[in-house]
């Protein structure tokens, strides 16, 4: 991604995040939410 943005010569700011963490992921928030709304309470995302 770097050597790409590179390339095209565009100004981003990449930032990383610590080692895998659920809460730092999207998707897995909305998998709670639908696996609370499967199991009868919450509503889905």
């Amino acid at each position: 991604m770097v050597e790409f943005v590179d390339l095209l010569n565009i100004p981003i700011q990449l930032l990383y995040y610590a080692p895998y963490h659920s809460k730092y992921n999207p998707i897995e928030g909305c998998w709670g939410i639908l696996d609370q709304h499967w199991n009868g309470g919450g509503e889905a995302c």
